[in-house]
């Protein structure tokens, strides 16, 4: 009997045991329905949010371009082009002819059009439809934004519903929208998500190596979308990885497999990417010392003061907030007013002597709170410090000082700060026993305040990136451009030389772009397939970009591109409204007109005469009517009553010198004199045209911002006028030396004058200026400087030195 009493106790246990497991699996697959289900409700709110604001760039993706202008064309144009044309996966051919440059360099999606490439020769079509993909997944990545936000608050154990309202909110107020219109690559904002999903995951589970490589894959896959976005990610990494070492030392500095994450999440990609551009980049000389910097850090009000209605105008009306654009990362009122109320206890807890400590009763614990301190590291660093702090302490960091815009960084700030806020409030409403209805209330009112703020964003912005067609589709290109374009025959020429001439790369030598010349030129390279000799790129090669832009030089200058030229073709010149030099209209005066419109003009010039040099003729003309000039102060003039100022620097000491045997030089940091003129040496009503001859010819002479300035201070109001042009800017390139010309008035002719350079504090290259001429604008001014038997063979004229051949 006690035998049999003993195997029905069993049988009842264990019958007892399964009910439980069962109930268990109950539980379970009714929670994993109900988050299925919360989950599908938010593919369908976010999707149907896409729809309402962007519906029509989803319904006809290839029929618009969000940006017609500036870096937004750019970016279009090296990713369908290089996409279209080029020969190579990796050179991208359509800019800086004849050198090209490296595609990592050119803000062309490289993964993407690698991807299209690769699909390319099975179905040839598919490069007609690569900006349409592009818009497209550039919308939908919203509804990816929110899904991986739902997810992450899922791994935090957030209510569904109040994870539906923070993903949504938070997906309407992430500040990358604005990049839809210029930064294409950057627009992406739900790299940050998945970044941080993948990272709790993978800690919140090791023993699933899954979440290791799929971030490893992650952070490898951003890299070549945006340089950015992967340093960013990997930053972030790094952080949490440091912190999560550092909080677990004892158990894991014996674990190789704690190592793996640095190794293979940071360590790896950022080796990889760099050995990868650098094995591949044939392109030698680009600047160690890219402006930036110290220009485009992050700022307190960048994330706490709101940017659109409802809170902005609220704000204009006590105070001119100045934001940086590189740097938005409105938080949100809701944010803000949950890291007050997390930061309150936590200073009272230093007061108290309890160390920096978050209380559990504000947010629950777990790896979560690693990445918020992560995200600090990440945002102090847009902050731009300890750089700011000790500015000489970023030479020490060459790749740190590639980043120009560290201001971006804080939107991980942004994601980790949002996701905090949304756990904090549902954690205070899980403590809650009396007034659970009310703070209900309070929660869902505070997260759907964030939507609130975000929608304004996308109001702006729907009706922004749909004002322009892809002029890359041939049914959207104007009459009047096409008519143009179809009389010529792209096989007639070699590329195309673009007026207004447009050059930014290399920061040492560059031309000032215009949309309109930079718009037509692009368009007309897409639809013949030739390259355009300017750039609009970012960090070409100095020597390279030097060569590019002696090509609008005086043509009495030597070009030493004529070597580099491949082809024995014309260049079309692609004429465009805007203002020209007098150097580019005498290049446009030049060629051939071919065909021509009211928005342009096609003309053909050969490179026997791009390349002729005028010298003699220069010369010939001054033979003409030397003896109608006169001598003034060693110079000979039309008009000896006209200002005439010039200084050779022939006092000062220096190696190197325009001419001998003196030259004025230093470090660019700070201001330098050049020359000052008390009241009374320059008239009211007349233009003066000052020139300088700058040397050229070595890293970073004429770059970082250096100026020449022509500075008026007037003294009883205590004020300066000034006026100030780049070196870099300068068009006139006579070898090693630039000549650097600035055109004044004064306001008041009895106020102290001084032409100046100035640079910037943290600027340690050196400089060095020679020949200062100052003149009235319209009066020539000559001095012969080396004659022949008689003939001239060097001709001052306005500070150029012209050498007959």
């Amino acid at each position: 009997m006690g035998l049999i009493a003993c195997k029905v106790k069993k049988s009842t246990f264990k019958i007892l045991i399964n009910s439980i497991f069962v109930k268990d699996n109950l539980l379970t697959n009714l929670q994993l329905k109900s988050s299925r289900l919360y989950f599908i409700i938010l593919i369908i709110l976010s999707t149907a949010f896409i729809a309402i604001f962007y519906g029509k760039v989803l319904v006809s993706p290839n029929s618009f371009m969000f940006s017609t202008s500036g870096d937004g064309m750019k970016n279009y144009f090296t990713y369908a082009w290089h996409i279209k044309y080029d020969s190579s996966a990796i050179e991208f051919q359509g800019m800086n002819y004849p050198y090209g440059e490296h595609f990592m360099y050119t803000d062309c999606h490289p993964i993407f059009t690698l991807a299209f490439r690769a699909l390319k020769p099975i179905f040839p079509g598919i490069v007609d439809y690569s900006v349409g993909f592009l818009n497209f997944f550039m919308i939908f990545s919203f509804v990816l934004t929110a899904l991986f936000l739902w997810l992450i608050f899922k791994d935090l154990k957030v209510d569904p519903f109040f994870s539906i309202l923070g993903s949504l909110g938070i997906m309407m107020l992430a500040p990358q929208v604005f990049r839809l219109t210029g930064h294409l690559a950057l627009s992406y904002s739900f790299f940050i998500p998945l970044t941080l999903y993948l990272a709790l995951k993978h800690y919140g589970n090791t023993e699933k190596k899954r979440w290791l490589w799929f971030q490893m894959l992650n952070i490898f896959f951003w890299f070549f979308i945006h340089a950015y976005l992967g340093m960013m990610a990997a930053g972030f990494l790094l952080a949490f990885w440091v912190i999560h070492f550092i909080k677990n030392f004892k158990t894991l500095k014996s674990q190789i497999a704690a190592w793996l994450p640095l190794f293979l999440w940071v360590i790896l990609p950022v080796l990889c990417f760099v050995l990868f551009v650098n094995l591949t980049d044939t392109h030698t000389g680009r600047t160690p010392n890219p402006s930036g910097f110290f220009l485009h850090n992050a700022e307190p009000d960048d994330l706490l003061v709101p940017i659109y209605p409802p809170l902005r105008p609220l704000i204009d009306q006590f105070a001119a907030v100045n934001q940086k654009w590189e740097a938005w990362a409105y938080l949100g009122l809701t944010t803000i007013i949950m890291i007050i109320t997390l930061l309150v206890p936590l200073v009272k807890n230093l007061a108290r002597g309890k160390g920096f400590r978050i209380d559990s009763d504000m947010l629950p614990a777990g790896n979560f709170r690693i990445a918020i301190w992560s995200s600090v590291i990440l945002l102090i660093f847009a902050f731009g410090f300890p750089f700011k702090a000790i500015p000489g302490l970023i030479d020490y960091f060459p790749v740190i000082k590639q980043f120009r815009a560290t201001g971006r960084f804080d939107w991980v700030f942004f994601f980790v700060a949002t996701i905090m806020a949304v756990v904090m409030l549902d954690h205070w409403l899980r403590r809650s026993i009396k007034y659970n209805l009310l703070r209900k209330v309070l929660v869902i009112a505070a997260l759907l305040f964030i939507m609130v703020e975000g929608i304004p964003y996308h109001w702006d912005m729907r009706s922004k990136i749909t004002q322009s067609k892809n002029l890359f589709e041939p049914s959207n290109l104007d009459q009047d451009l096409k008519l143009v374009l179809d009389k010529i025959d792209p096989a007639d020429y070699q590329a195309i030389l673009p007026l207004p001439f447009y050059y930014i790369g290399s920061e040492n030598f560059s031309v000032a772009p215009q949309d309109v010349s930079v718009r037509n030129s692009i368009v007309a390279s897409f639809y013949t397939g030739l390259p355009i000799t300017g750039a609009y790129l970012t960090r070409t090669g100095i020597e390279e970009s030097k060569r590019i832009v002696e090509l609008v030089s005086p043509a009495y200058y030597r070009k030493p591109i004529q070597q580099d030229i491949p082809s024995l073709k014309p260049f079309l010149v692609v004429v465009s409204p805007g203002n020209m030099s007098e150097n580019q209209v005498e290049l446009k005066n030049k060629g051939v007109e071919i065909a021509r419109s009211q928005s342009i003009g096609l003309y053909s010039l050969s490179l026997d005469t791009l390349f002729a040099n005028t010298a003699s003729i220069e010369i010939e003309k001054f033979e003409a009517l030397r003896e109608s000039l006169h001598e003034k102060d060693g110079f000979l003039t039309a008009d000896t009553d006209a200002f005439l100022y010039f200084d050779s620097f022939d006092t000062e000491s220096a190696d190197t010198s325009f001419s001998e045997p003196g030259a004025f030089t230093g470090v660019k940091k700070g201001i330098h004199t050049l020359a000052g003129f008390y009241g009374g040496t320059f008239e009211a009503g007349k233009t003066y045209t000052a020139s300088v001859w700058m040397y050229n010819a070595h890293l970073d002479a004429l770059n970082f911002w250096f100026r020449l300035m022509a500075e008026e201070y007037d003294e009883p109001n205590n004020r300066y006028i000034e006026h100030w042009v780049l070196p870099e800017q300068s068009e006139v390139i006579n070898g090693n030396w630039s000549l650097v010309e600035i055109e004044f008035t004064v306001e008041n002719p009895q106020n102290y004058f001084a032409l100046k350079l100035r640079g910037k504090d943290i600027d340690h290259a050196w400089f060095i200026a020679d020949d200062l001429l100052i003149r009235e604008k319209g009066i020539d001014v000559y001095r012969v400087e080396k004659t022949d038997n008689g003939k001239v063979t060097l001709l001052f004229k306005n500070n150029d030195r012209i050498k007959r051949d």
